[in-house]
């Protein structure tokens, strides 16, 4: 059986947020935390270390997450760096 579009469109978007709710999850978190604390993982382009990503977690993760099921978060500029290919010649 084939379904209408309308369907099948409602089929996708329930799958994704259910992949995005598992992917946010605080099992999968605390599992990603844990992995970036043992490999005592640099900081980002944020500046942020790993001793700050904690307390960050604590007092900022609820909304970080509520703004990305709802699909509004919009994370911060990012600096670009040219590299020149030729640079190792």
């Amino acid at each position: 059986m084939v379904l209408p579009k309308r369907e099948r469109e409602n089929e996708v978007k329930d799958e994704s947020s259910s992949l995005l709710e598992r992917i946010l999850s605080r099992g999968n978190m605390l599992m990603a935390y844990k992995r970036v604390v043992a490999n005592k993982g640099s900081h980002g382009v944020d500046g942020m270390k790993v001793d700050e990503l904690r307390t960050f977690i604590i007092d900022k993760w609820q909304s970080v997450k509520q703004k990305l099921l709802e699909g509004r978060y919009e994370p911060g500029n990012v600096v670009s760096l040219f590299i020149n290919p030729r640079s190792n010649l």
